[in-house]
């Protein structure tokens, strides 16, 4: 292989990356559904737990969001490390960590990019309509995120063959 290498380095390297490609393709293939389905109970769950808190007992924006979080991504982790990932009694202490981490990096992310932006697109509405649609809309960010970084970082094949049989 090394004289291909040397002889054909751009083919070598398109080759790599189209077998990268398609692993990613692979995974995704098969975790996406199972991730949108555990992501349906949540948000109704979480979402719940949000307008709850930030309608009635007038939390605030960032307390209101927080306390969905914490709540609803621990009950997350344990449907994902199972059923979505597959990562059957292989999640360690770093794991959770590594799931904890992910969580608050994807929750800031989310929803300091959706306050601002709803509040922008939304300017002359009141505060708490604007609120509740950037609370809707910082969900829908946090999914996206959450899902590339559990699986590219919390629940991470150690190699290629562990990631195409999770597929």
């Amino acid at each position: 292989m090394n004289f291909f290498l040397r002889e054909y380095d751009g083919i070598v390297k398109v080759r790599k990356e189209a077998v990268t490609m398609g692993r990613l393709a692979e995974r995704l293939k098969g975790t996406l559904g199972r991730f949108f389905m555990v992501g349906c109970v949540n948000c109704l769950v979480g979402f719940s737990i949000m307008a709850i808190c930030y309608n009635i007992f007038h939390l605030g924006y960032w307390i209101s969001t927080a306390s969905n979080y914490i709540i609803s991504s621990t009950v997350s982790y344990f449907l994902n490390s199972r059923f979505t990932f597959k990562d059957h009694g292989k999640s360690t202490w770093k794991t959770f960590l590594r799931f904890w981490i992910n969580i608050a990096v994807c929750y800031f992310a989310a929803y300091s990019i959706a306050q601002p932006l709803i509040a922008a697109l939304l300017s002359n509405a009141s505060q708490v309509v604007a609120d509740n649609v950037a609370m809707a809309a910082g969900m829908g960010l946090f999914s996206a995120f959450n899902y590339f970084g559990q699986m590219l970082f919390v629940f991470k094949r150690q190699n290629a063959n562990d990631s195409l049989r999770a597929a």
